[in-house]
C-alpha cells in the first residue's frame, strides 16, 4: 500500500514506544499518524507559526502523551497528539544560529531531553522551558543514537564517531576503535542503526562496518 505522504519525498518513520499499532510519518512539512498499524493513515492537520516548517525528528514522551518535533526552525512539542505544536527550541539561546534540530534523545526522568542542532547539543530537564548548551560536544548537526532507554550512552555521528557514556554531558571521538588504519577524513560515517540491537552497523564512506 502506498502511503498518502507527499510525492517523491522521503518519509521517515516513527514507532510509539508503548503503543505498537500508532506508526507516526514524517514528509518535509507534513506529519501523518497511523492508529492501526499503517492500514488506515491520517495527515494531522497542523496547526504551526510557520507552514513550511520541514521536520527532522520525532520523539515520544514516555511518561505522557506529548509529542516532540525537530524541525529546521527548532523544536516543538504538542500536547493533543500532533494536531498542534508550539515552539519550545533554544532558538533563543546565544549560542544558537536558526537551531535547525537534527535529533532529539530522551532522557530518563520527566521532561529531560537532549537535542542536537548546527551549534552543537543542548539539554533540557524542564520540557524544554530552559536549555543548556553543553560544553565539548559534537556539533554541526550530529545525528543521536542512544544504546539505551534512559539516553545515559549515547553515539552521535557526522563524519566522525562520538560516544557518551555520561548523558552527553561528555563526548569522545571513537572513530580509530571501527578501523584503526583509517583517518577521520577517510572514514566518514553517514550511517548506523539502532545501537540497542546488536550486532550494529556503521555506514562509511568507504565500506560498511559492524559491532558484536
Amino acid at each position: 500500500m502506498l502511503l498518502p505522504t507527499a510525492s517523491g519525498a522521503s518519509s521517515q518513520t516513527y514507532f510509539h514506544p508503548v503503543r505498537s499499532n500508532e506508526v507516526y510519518f514524517t514528509s518535509f512539512t507534513r506529519l501523518f499518524r497511523s492508529q492501526d498499524g499503517g492500514l488506515s493513515v491520517e495527515k494531522l492537520p497542523l496547526k504551526l507559526p510557520n507552514p513550511n516548517i520541514a521536520f527532522t525528528d520525532v520523539e515520544f514522551d514516555r511518561n505522557t502523551d506529548d509529542i516532540y518535533l525537530g524541525s529546521d526552525e527548532g523544536m516543538y512539542v504538542s500536547n493533543d497528539g500532533g494536531r498542534s505544536m508550539r515552539p519550545i527550541g533554544p532558538e533563543k539561546h546565544r549560542d544558537c544560529d536558526r537551531c535547525w534540530v537534527s535529533s532529539i534523545v530522551q532522557l530518563s526522568g520527566h521532561g529531560n531531553f537532549l537535542i542536537a542542532a548546527a551549534s552543537g547539543i543542548y539539554k533540557t530537564t524542564d520540557r524544554g522551558a530552559t536549555w543548556q548548551r553543553l560544553s565539548g560536544t559534537p556539533d554541526y548537526y550530529p545525528k543521536l543514537y542512544p544504546t539505551d532507554p534512559d539516553g545515559n550512552h549515547i553515539f552521535a555521528i557526522r563524519d566522525v564517531l562520538n560516544e557518551s557514556k555520561d548523558s552527553g554531558v561528555t563526548w569522545k571521538n571513537i572513530s580509530k576503535q571501527v578501523d584503526p588504519e583509517l583517518t577521520r577524513s577517510d572514514l566518514t560515517v553517514t550511517a548506523m542503526t539502532n545501537p540497542l540491537f546488536l550486532p550494529w552497523f556503521i555506514s562509511t564512506r568507504l565500506g560498511l562496518y559492524y559491532r558484536n
